[in-house]
């Protein structure tokens, strides 16, 4: 359902005769469904319940066809202030901002973050390169007190927690 529901209009188009109207009205199930998943995290410890934030990140990323880096900024109680999208790539890769991420953290009050991206391959192997950036956003939070509580990959094949998996 999720790839349905991230599929471009281009893509619709070649499959549903009235394409336009049918990608509009996916659009607007995909945001109502990602409003409901974070409604489920509303003042509640976000670390804490990790079911809900893994059915939150395969609704808005396991599919895209493209890299893009989300961030879930916390408060002092480790609850949602807010999720956004902080850089958007190609179908292998995304640059994202290091000192950008931590400033938008400090103008949130966030005292916490939770990283996301995904991969378009389906696989959700953590590369070098995402244990690397992961590691300069803990060097660069830590100074400032702010956690980076998790690192997650979210791919078609499943997500991998960096932190689960002993990379942070």
């Amino acid at each position: 359902m999720a790839a349905t529901l991230t599929a471009s209009p281009h893509r619709i188009d070649a499959v549903v005769r009235d394409g336009a109207a049918v990608s509009a009205a996916l659009a607007s199930f995909a945001e109502t469904m990602s409003g409901v998943l974070e409604c489920r995290l509303d003042d509640r410890p976000l670390v804490s319940d990790s079911i809900a934030l893994h059915d939150l990140l395969r609704v808005q990323m396991a599919f895209l066809p493209r890299e893009e880096v989300r961030a879930l900024f916390l408060d002092t109680r480790n609850r949602l202030i807010r999720s956004e999208v902080v850089a958007r790539g190609t179908i292998d890769a995304t640059a994202i901002h290091v000192r950008e991420l931590i400033h938008r953290a400090l103008d949130l009050g966030s005292t916490a973050i939770i990283l996301a991206h995904n991969h378009p391959s389906g696989d959700p192997t953590p590369s070098r390169h995402d244990v690397a950036l992961t590691r300069a956003v803990l060097a660069a939070a830590a100074p400032l007190k702010i956690a980076l509580h998790d690192h997650v990959i979210v791919a078609a094949g499943g997500q991998v927690s960096l932190r689960a998996a002993g990379l942070i």
